[in-house]
Order: structure tokens, then sequence, then C-alpha cells
């Protein structure tokens, strides 16, 4: 979009707040919710408007105002307290499993919101030793003073990689592992090797057992990769300082 459509659906906006907010708004505030303009969520109905698990209010920059207003009311205090909920839990169980796995876990673009906070809590879960929902906060306290006490005995902590979780695994610069007789990965598939040194697992396909077992192969690959990758960066960027000094 150009700066002044941009400015254009900006003002109408705002007019709407103030015709409407102290009437028809069911919340004094939408905080934390992010507003992302866009109207793929509106082509295919099997999407909200409203995603709860990302905190994000889809808005089409095609709709009428009117039509803007008729999803605004929707929004409700329990909804807001609903998605805090959701990121307060993904939340702790990214740590746990940050911790526990030695990665760093990022949503890819191809993942639903829902679809990475769901592997996120099959991790965490995993990680903890059961799925009982009565006992999960006590486990996951022990795991974080665990981890908390194993971090504190290393003197030297390796270097995390990213594992980005994706709903479709790109088949362009990546390695598969998934078949290396070196190690038997659990379920039908395998994680993926980027160029960048990244470790790619798919949320649809992958079982949970699965992901850690592609990590845990993984891990030594990414590392010697992404340390490969930030030295040909290095060498790049002296080679581009002294061209531009001669």
């Amino acid at each position: 979009w150009s700066s002044q459509s941009f400015a254009v659906l900006l003002r109408s906006l705002v007019s709407l707040h103030q015709d409407h907010a102290a009437t028809k708004f069911k919340v004094d505030s939408f905080y934390p919710l992010r507003l992302v303009w866009s109207n793929v969520f509106f082509t295919d109905r099997k999407l909200s408007f409203l995603d709860l698990y990302g905190g994000i209010l889809y808005l089409n920059p095609a709709s009428t105002p009117i039509q803007w207003l008729d999803q605004f009311t929707k929004v409700t205090q329990d909804m807001i307290d609903l998605h805090q909920h959701y990121r307060t839990q993904l939340q702790r169980h990214t740590q746990i499993v940050d911790e526990a796995l030695g990665v760093k876990f990022v949503k890819g673009y191809t993942c639903s919101s829902r679809g990475y906070y769901d592997v996120i809590e099959r991790l965490a879960n995993k990680v903890c030793g059961s799925y009982d929902n009565n006992k999960k906060k006590e486990e996951e306290n022990n795991a974080l003073s665990s981890i908390e006490m194993t971090n504190n005995n290393n003197a030297v902590a390796l270097e995390r990689v990213f594992c980005r979780v994706e709903s479709s695994l790109s088949q362009i610069d990546s390695t598969d592992f998934s078949s290396s007789p070196s190690r038997k990965i659990r379920g039908r598939r395998g994680g993926k090797l980027t160029k960048e040194g990244q470790i790619q697992v798919n949320a649809n396909t992958m079982t949970t057992d699965s992901i850690i077992d592609s990590i845990s192969l993984l891990s030594k690959p990414a590392r010697q990769r992404l340390s490969e990758t930030r030295h040909v960066q290095t060498i790049t960027k002296e080679t581009i300082k002294q061209l531009q000094y001669e």
C-alpha cells in the first residue's frame, strides 16, 4: 500500500473509534491485541478474524467502517483474558522446552499461532514427564528448578540454534536427516537443517518424539553450519570494507 492509502485507513479507523467506542464497544481497551490489515483471513471461511493464540485482530482494508465496527463489537473482555492466558502459558512452556532441549524455538511463517502453541505445549508436557493437568504446574516448577541447577553447573554454555516450527518444510536449501543410519527418529518424518544452520520441524506431520529426536540429531551439525555461515559473513564484511576504502 502507499503511505497515502494507509493514512486514509487510519483516519477512518480513528473516526470509527471516536463515534462508537463509548456506546458500542464491549471493552475499554483492546490491549494487548495487535491490529493487522489483511484480506487473506476473509477469503477462507475457516479462519477467524480474531487469533486468540497469536493476539491478532484482522481487519480487511476493503471492508466498510460498518463492517469493521461489527468485528470490533464482537470482541469481549473474556476473549482478551483468554489470550492473556494463552500468552502466559506459551511463555512458560517455551522457557521449559528451550532450556531442556538446548535450542531457541520460534514460530515459522507457515505455522499458525494455534499450531505453534500446541507443539510447544506437547513438548513441555513431554519434558515434564506427564500430561496430568493436576500435576502439570508442580512438574513444570520442578523442571525449571532442575534446568537452572544444570545451567549453573555448566562452565561453558553452547550457543543455541534456532528451531523453527513450520506447517510445511521447504525443500530448498535444506538437508533431510530423517533417514540417517546414525540415529533413528521416532515417527514418520524427521526435521531438516537449513543452509543458515537452523533446524526446521513440521507441526503437522511430526510427533513430539520425532521433534525431540531431530533436535538431538541436528543440533551439532546446526551449530557447525551456523559457525561456517558467520565466518563467511565476517569475511564478506571485511572484503566490502576494503573495497570501500580502495
